[in-house]
């Protein structure tokens, strides 16, 4: 009997074989694309995971009143660990990390004598400085060195597996132990361990990690200071986290001095689990963060994949239910159950989902493989454990229930008289089912289309709007020591050259995030600042203009500070002059200074919305970056001439550059790639609801075939015929618009209030989503249509 079925089912699979490569297509692309959803949900949603205490790790984040702000911070104040060790002895244990952090890495082929000239030079951007405790604390696997020792030693270094085969690719991880490294040139490390590369969905990103007696720390207790410290603690078995949130408070009130920092700092807890979806917070050591929220409507993105899919088949299924009708008629005469029958169609649903599976699963792995090229931070493994062929067989289960049991049950009802006797003419139902369906399709497919053209567009606007400075030719580069007067007169006898200037970063980069305080006879509020440090040609080189007062002077230092239109309003001036003479207190100098300058805002953090506060402060002590601009077409000519001299300059150096659009590309980059991955699934949406229409008109066209040769001989033209049968779907295109559109506004206009520089929603954006989708859907239709309405009308009537 068994054998029966499995002839019976495949034989029919093979008898329509364009159903059935609509449905195995249409369900393998769905499937595939759901997939790749559960492993990014999957890798979004375990992120530190892998440590066996992370239910009981907690990040301390810090919380600073202003007078009407509230900063938050992953970052915590130095001596914030040891007041956590002394006053919780039997609570917790403590581990803080500093960084990431740029470094030299001078790496010395004699380990007895590190005095050799020939030392090997790397730059290394993820460099962590971590205590004793960072070994117990968190979980890596040891390659080399030993866990519980390998961190407390001082000055040692411990590498990720990867850095040590770039420093040493011709020794074992064990044979490298007691190598000698050198920091900056200044400090002598000792290799002590190697780990495996640690998981990519992990908060704490290195490839470096030195013990934090290399860097030179302050002994002065500064519990407003929040640079780049992460302090983490971890409960004992039975401590509740309620209760040592409460006694936070009394710690901050028995440790921090000052009276009135008491009233305005707080600690709160974290969960470790919790710290990759902390998008409020300012990033710390991980590469970045998302809303939690954001996982819903991407899972709904996979699950409505699969909903158009299993669509597609039951339309397609209810239409060819009249050709089928004579079959179960005859099956039914001959003693087949409706059970049987129901049996043997779900079969079928079952055998085209497991191809559809096979080929999914294929389409998945290259499709994993370019997404991996596209965003490498994420890493996505198309492995076979044990919750992905959970994933799959439920996939598998679900998809057949949903695409077969509709069909299943109207095939299998047929009355067999009426089935033999009409044939074909017989009616099979279901047409309102599968005009609601089809809607369905056509509102998914014009909401993708609408929301990619608005994203298209808001990205287009942010990418060509003027940020308030010049970002073409420029060319930074990094500045090590007090080299300025030699550098300004050597490149600037470059013709190329057409500006310079020596600061603490860029417009969009190496801000310090400090306060201010503005000096009254009331008292001073504490608010939050940006801080530059730059010279007296940061502005003209940047182009960025002044809108009253001076600029700096050469050679003068405490000339007050330069301060941006955003930091003067916050003030409370109405008018830029009236702040000039004005004196601020910025925290990391401690003496108030006069304002001399006002600049305009220009985007210096996000380029969604405004500048935030900022101030510029000259300090040629602080600089550590050199702004070189040029005409457009020298570039490749002044980077080579660079090039020549730093390494004249700094021959122990590795010389590197960035362009500054680049960087402006780069900050621009993740709205990009929202908007690439938002049209790849809007064009696999679109191509499902393409693979449906096509085989769903087909049929009906076959139904209609009659009909069309009794059009044509009573005179209808191929062009009424045409349109007569694509007027049919018109309409339910204009039925899906409506409802299409309000959701996709709705989408857009929330995701626009979150920018301050954002397009209008114009009735054009879903105009073009309409036209886009009635243009797909002739292409998809019109050529049947057209090919059914030049058949001879003798081949449909000649047995009438």
């Amino acid at each position: 009997m068994t054998t029966f079925f499995i002839k019976t089912i495949l034989r029919s699979l093979l008898k329509y074989k364009g159903k059935t490569a609509i449905n195995v297509l249409s369900l393998s692309f769905g499937m595939a694309f759901s997939g790749i959803i559960f492993l990014f949900l999957r890798y979004e949603s375990t992120f530190d995971h892998h440590h066996r205490q992370a239910d009981r790790i907690y990040r301390v984040n810090t919380h600073v009143q202003h007078t009407d702000e509230l900063l938050r911070s992953a970052f915590s104040p130095q001596p914030l660990a040891e007041a956590l060790r002394s006053t919780f002895p039997e609570e917790m244990t403590v581990t803080q990390t500093i960084g990431r952090i740029s470094g030299q890495l001078l790496v010395y082929p004699d380990r007895v004598n590190p005095d050799t000239k020939d030392a090997r030079i790397f730059e290394e951007g993820s460099i962590l400085f971590v205590d004793s405790s960072f070994a117990q604390t968190f979980d890596y696997t040891w390659l080399a060195g030993d866990p519980t020792s390998a961190l407390k030693v001082p000055n040692g270094i411990v590498f990720q597996e990867g850095m040590a085969d770039k420093l040493y690719p011709d020794q074992s991880y064990e044979e490298i132990l007691g190598e000698v490294v050198v920091l900056n040139e200044a400090t002598l490390l000792t290799v002590t361990g190697v780990i495996e590369y640690p998981p990519l969905n992990s908060n704490l990103f290195f490839t470096t990690l030195i013990h934090h007696e290399a860097l030179s720390l302050s002994d002065e207790e500064d519990w407003e200071e929040l640079d780049r410290n992460c302090t983490f603690i971890t409960l004992r078995e039975g401590v509740n986290q309620e209760t040592i949130q409460d006694r936070l408070n009394e710690l901050v009130k028995s440790q921090v001095p000052d009276e009135d920092l008491q009233q305005r700092l707080s600690f709160h807890l974290m969960p470790l689990k919790e710290l990759h979806f902390a998008h409020q917070y300012r990033k710390a050591t991980s590469l970045y963060t998302i809303p939690a929220f954001l996982l819903w409507p991407i899972g709904g993105i996979g699950l409505i994949m699969i909903v158009v899919a299993c669509i597609n088949f039951i339309n397609l299924a209810t239409a060819q239910a009249m050709s089928r009708s004579k079959e179960v008629g005859i099956r039914k005469v001959l003693g087949s159950r409706r059970r049987q029958l129901y049996v043997q169609f779900m079969g079928e649903t079952a055998v085209i989902t497991f191809v559809a599976l096979l080929l999914g699963l294929g389409l998945g792995e290259l499709a994993v493989k370019y997404f991996q090229q596209l965003v490498p931070f994420i890493y996505l493994q198309f492995g076979m454990d044990h919750t992905l062929i959970y994933f799959i067989v439920g996939i598998a289960v679900l998809v057949t229930l949903l695409a077969g049991t509709y069909p299943a049950l109207v095939l299998s009802r047929f009355n067999p008289l009426q089935a033999i006797r009409h044939g074909r003419q017989g009616r099979s139902g279901g047409g309102g089912l599968r005009k609601t369906l089809v809607v369905t399709q056509f509102v998914v497919a014009q909401f993708f289309i609408m929301c990619t053209i608005g994203l298209a567009f808001q990205f287009a606007y942010l990418s060509k709007r003027n940020l308030g400075f010049e970002k073409d030719g420029i060319i930074t580069l990094s500045y090590f020591g007090e080299d300025e007067a030699y550098l300004r007169n050597e490149l600037l006898k470059n013709k190329g050259i057409q500006g310079l200037s020596f600061s603490s970063g860029t417009p969009i980069s190496g801000e310090i995030a400090t306060t201010y305080a503005v000096d009254t006879a009331e008292q001073m509020e504490q608010k939050p600042v940006l801080l530059k440090y730059v010279d007296t040609n940061f502005l003209q080189t940047f182009g960025i203009a002044l809108m009253a007062g001076r600029n700096f002077e050469e050679g003068q230092t405490q000339q007050g500070l330069i301060i941006n239109k955003a930091l003067v309003q916050e003030m409370g001036f109405d008018k830029a002059e009236e702040a000039l003479g004005s004196y601020l207190t910025v925290a990391v100098r401690k003496s108030p200074l006069p304002v001399i300058g006002i600049v305009p805002d220009y985007s210096n953090q996000e380029f969604e919305r405004k500048g935030d506060p900022e101030a510029f402060i000259y300090q040629p002590d602080q600089f550590n970056t050199v702004n070189v601009k040029t005409y457009g077409e020298n570039l490749p000519e002044v980077t080579t001439f660079l090039e020549k001299i730093w390494k004249e300059r700094y021959p122990e150096r590795t010389f590197s550059y960035t362009f500054m659009d680049d960087a402006v590309k780069q900050r621009l980059g993740e709205d990009k790639l929202f908007v690439m991955v938002f049209g790849v699934f809007s064009g696999i949406a679109i191509f499902i609801c393409c693979l449906g229409l096509f085989g769903l008109v087909s049929f009906v066209l076959l139904q209609k075939e009659k009909e069309v040769g009794i059009r044509k001989v009573v005179g209808a033209s191929v062009n009424s015929i045409i349109l007569l049968f694509n007027m049919s779907f018109f309409k339910l295109i204009l039925i899906a618009f409506v409802v299409a559109a309000p959701l996709a506004y709705l989408l857009l206009q929330s995701f626009l209030q979150t920018n301050t520089y954002k397009i209008t929603l114009g009735p054009w954006i879903f105009l073009i989503g309409l036209l886009a989708t009635v243009g797909i859907a002739f292409l998809t239709t019109g050529y049947k249509s057209w090919k059914a309405a030049l058949a001879n009308p003798v081949d449909s009537l000649r047995n009438e």
